[in-house]
């Protein structure tokens, strides 16, 4: 059964700081067509980092200011995230702030282990708080580990189990139902949802791979580099690599 992505309901966002971690979520606000504005006390931080985004409003103002953010009606937003880059003492006064004025929807950047237990300590649950290189480690660290494709995006939800993103590559899977192929959904593997030609749907152990599908794919750590492999073909080996480079 074929089933379409919802569209987003448009919400109202409110940015503060104009860093690289608030820049990526704003690329991805912007993209699932939200209405994002941006706060920052430096102009000139402002104009550099937002240049390309006309479609955005840009304020000056200085978050560790209560009355400054109240009179910006911070609390009118759907959600506010705080994404200062470096100042902690920057990040906490303006998270107590917000938590003065009644602001529900906060997420806020971790700088460090020491950032998010002080983040948890003035408010914070661990759903509010996001550790940019603690993921990134994580992620490199599982790839590293499970021995999955650089270019796939692996995701951990506990020590056990992981999610990703795979592409059909594999020719030997092409026009083969996931019964065939011993991929039907178990306790330790469920093929979420598959992407066609721009659609998505559900699939069940009737359901025909084909070239270039995109799976998503939740499984358990020590099955997901076999699943994947099969999925997009198993990538060579660096001996196999420089073999094919090797001239007659």
């Amino acid at each position: 059964m074929l089933r379409f992505e919802p569209v987003p309901r448009k919400k109202n966002f409110a940015i503060l700081g104009a860093s690289n971690f608030s820049l990526v979520v704003i690329q991805t606000l912007l993209e699932k067509r939200q209405k994002v504005t941006v706060f920052d006390n430096d102009k000139q931080r402002l104009d550099l980092n937002l240049s390309d985004y006309d479609q955005i409003d840009k304020v000056i103002l200085d978050a560790t200011n209560k009355s400054a953010l109240e009179k910006n009606a911070i609390k009118s937003f759907d959600g506010v995230v705080v994404g200062f880059g470096s100042t902690m003492e920057t990040s906490l006064i303006t998270v107590l702030n917000l938590l003065d004025l009644g602001v529900k929807n906060i997420i806020s950047r971790a700088r460090d282990e020491r950032h998010r237990r002080i983040l948890k300590a003035i408010g914070l649950v661990d759903n509010q708080i996001i550790t940019p290189d603690a993921i990134a480690g994580n992620t490199v660290g599982s790839r590293l580990v499970y021995d999955i494709d650089v270019n796939i995006d692996i995701q951990s939800s506990s020590d056990d189990y992981f999610s990703t993103v795979v592409v059909v590559k594999n020719p030997s899977v092409f026009s083969r139902t996931l019964d065939e192929l011993n991929l039907v959904n178990s306790k330790d593997f469920n093929i979420i949802q598959i992407r066609r030609a721009g659609k998505v749907f559900l699939p069940d152990e009737n359901t025909i791979l084909k070239e270039d599908d995109i799976i998503t794919l939740f499984a358990a750590s020590n099955i997901i580099n076999d699943i994947v492999n099969k999925i997009q073909g198993t990538p060579p080996t660096s001996n196999e690599t420089r073999t094919e480079k090797t001239p007659a």
